[in-house]
């Protein structure tokens, strides 16, 4: 009888944390990063890492904090981060981005974040190619600091590439074709969080 009654909590305990949050939290529900080549007045890369984040912890969150380019060789600047809309002044720990909220984050709600910069890594780009490696060239968005505490990644996101027209592209992820933009072209891939870490090779 007793091991039958340990056995029911148990079951109990593990089916309330399967349907209710025990730690903080949040999921990250739409991802989408785009690089653009801009090639005037001098080459450079614009990075546009576009996030809808939902609460899905055990409590309010007060701040978030971002994971950026720690290679100084990539030359990142401009960095903009803008919060539900409004620009956003980050506190730094090394490469860290700490985004303090205004308010309380409450549970359940939404929130979007945008986070921009340009880089410009002299032995990976010239006018006429360039190719990021599997390595930390985006931002990566990190749990809270909580035991258990986690940020749950999409089951899929967009990879977006815009060059010139003329431009081949080759990234990693599954190919979803491409576009034209006035005098650009927009390759698109989607990345699932199985596949290699994003990779980018193109040039003319």
């Amino acid at each position: 009888m007793l091991r039958l009654a340990l056995a029911a909590i148990l079951g109990s305990l593990s089916l309330t944390a399967c349907n209710s949050p025990i730690s903080p939290g949040y999921q990250i529900e739409k991802q989408e990063i785009e690089v653009r080549f801009i090639s005037s007045p001098a080459q450079a890369l614009h990075l546009r890492a576009t996030y809808r984040l939902k609460n899905s912890g055990s409590a309010p969150l007060d701040s978030l904090d971002a994971d950026l380019p720690s290679d100084s060789s990539l030359g990142l600047q401009n960095l903009r981060i803008t919060l539900d809309g409004h620009p956003v002044s980050p506190t730094f720990s090394s490469d860290i981005a700490r985004i303090l909220f205004s308010a309380s984050w409450p549970i359940k709600s939404a929130r979007s974040l945008i986070i921009e910069y340009d880089f410009a890594p002299p032995d990976q780009l010239t006018k006429d190619a360039f190719y990021l490696l599997p390595n930390n060239w985006y931002p990566a968005l990190l749990p809270p600091k909580h035991l258990l505490a986690r940020a749950d990644p999409p089951d899929k996101w967009d990879l977006r590439v815009r060059v010139p027209e003329g431009f081949l592209v080759h990234a990693s992820g599954t190919p979803r074709g491409s576009s034209r933009s006035g005098s650009e072209r927009i390759f698109r891939f989607t990345q699932h969080p199985n596949d290699f870490r994003p990779f980018i090779l193109t040039g003319r």
